[in-house]
């Protein structure tokens, strides 16, 4: 647990977080470097905004797990890369194009059926 949650002042406080290598999906077991604690995860959640934690390499942001109200682990929301956003627009406009062309040959056929 960490001591002095109520002491926690938003806006000039931030917990930075540095060489995590964890378990990005969670879980109770494993031997990767982890933050689990003991106790509540609402306590947590309720002094620390997503703003106010920093993991390095992944920015701000986190997910705090629950292990039944007697443990909680902290892992860090990665960012969506440019690269992947663009890569999805990239992909809606091809399927966009697809579907297009497969309801523009179906009006046509439906026309010539007409």
């Amino acid at each position: 647990d960490f001591a002095g949650f109520t002491a926690h002042t938003p806006l000039t406080t931030t917990l930075t977080i540095n060489n995590w290598v964890g378990n990005g999906a969670g879980g109770i077991t494993g031997t990767d470097d982890r933050l689990v604690f003991a106790g509540d995860f609402n306590t947590f959640v309720a002094a620390f905004d997503q703003a106010d934690v920093s993991f390095g390499g992944f920015g701000s942001g986190y997910k705090a797990i629950d292990f039944g109200g007697t443990s909680y682990e902290i892992v860090p929301v990665p960012e969506p890369s440019s690269t992947a956003i663009v890569g999805a627009i990239g992909l809606l406009a091809l399927v966009g194009y697809r579907e297009r062309r497969r309801i523009g040959g179906l009006l046509n056929r439906q026309a010539k059926l007409s």
